[in-house]
């Protein structure tokens, strides 16, 4: 499928996403199980990891995979990930959807192969429909989980949490702003902040754990970038997510500079934002993270 015909497509299936139906729910089954729901005429599989033990309005994780991934990443029917050893002892629901699929050709500023499976951010098209919830299929889909949760487990709507890793950590910034009233907290594992034309446009890594530190050393490809902020233009006003972000310095997939972007530019605006960098190798979560991101989000709710 060519680029110009696959930006039809995604424009003509925009229509349907302000109609997104809440008509098919999610069974309240205990442990590990793979649902479905369905978002303006498309079924979106959701992995479900329900705690036996939890109280009469649990809060609730959404955890979003990296691209290429799968909602198995986060949690799967072997119950043994860190994501759902934590669940089962705080009692929380963890949901964990999958992205979509796209089409040979199609790319965006972090995905650039095409033919891949990735969160919707902001592309570089016209309209810009990224942050939109009404249109961002993505978007909706997070909004269906919400209310689906809400109606099947009685999660509690003002303890909503985010976390994602690499493409999916891009999403869980971009959709805790873009529903900012909505989620309490997020946490994003080796993403950031872009405003390079690509996210393979700075390749720097550090030996420093400190983000100033990464920020005055990084070289000019990374420094002189002056593009829209990505995945989402960080919002001035209204509400600010708080929000947990963590990177490896000697990330060599999305530099760690990007995520200390995001630290001072959400710090710079009075966001409540806590950086966690790891001298570790690699392209992967900062041991420790995940139990990190949910000492964070025990900490915050909405108001």
């Amino acid at each position: 499928m060519s680029r110009s015909n696959a930006f039809a497509l995604v424009a003509l299936a925009a229509v349907l996403f302000s109609e997104a139906s809440f008509a098919e729910g999610l069974a309240a089954k205990n442990g590990f199980s793979q649902q479905t729901l369905t978002v303006g005429g498309t079924a979106r599989t959701v992995a479900i990891f329900l705690p036996a033990k939890r109280g009469a309005a649990p809060a609730l994780v959404i955890a979003f995979h990296g691209t290429s991934g799968e909602p198995a990443d986060w949690i799967d029917p072997s119950g043994n990930s860190d994501l759902e050893t934590l669940a089962s002892a705080n009692g929380f629901v963890v949901a964990a959807p999958r992205a979509r699929d796209w089409g040979e050709g199609f790319s965006d500023w972090d995905n650039h192969g095409g033919n891949d499976r990735f969160w919707e951010t902001r592309f570089d098209a016209s309209p810009a429909r990224g942050s939109d919830p009404n249109a961002n299929p993505d978007l909706a889909l997070v909004k269906q989980i919400i209310g689906a949760a809400h109606a099947a487990f009685n999660v509690d709507l003002k303890r909503v949490y985010l976390i994602g890793f690499s493409n999916g950590g891009f999403f869980s910034t971009h959709a805790a702003m873009a529903l900012r009233d909505q989620i309490a907290a997020f946490a994003e594992a080796d993403s950031g902040l872009v405003t390079c034309p690509r996210t393979d446009s700075c390749t720097f890594q550090s030996s420093s754990t400190n983000c100033s530190a990464i920020l005055a050393s990084a070289p000019s490809s990374c420094t002189s970038c002056n593009g829209p902020e990505k995945p989402i233009a960080v919002p001035v006003s209204g509400r600010k997510v708080p929000g947990l972000l963590g990177h490896r310095n000697h990330d060599d997939g999305v530099s760690v500079f990007y995520t200390c972007a995001l630290s001072a530019r959400m710090q710079a605006l009075g966001y409540d934002a806590s950086a966690m960098i790891a001298n570790e190798p690699e392209h992967g979560i900062p041991t420790g993270f995940v139990e990190a991101a949910w000492a964070f989000f025990s900490k915050r709710s909405l108001p």
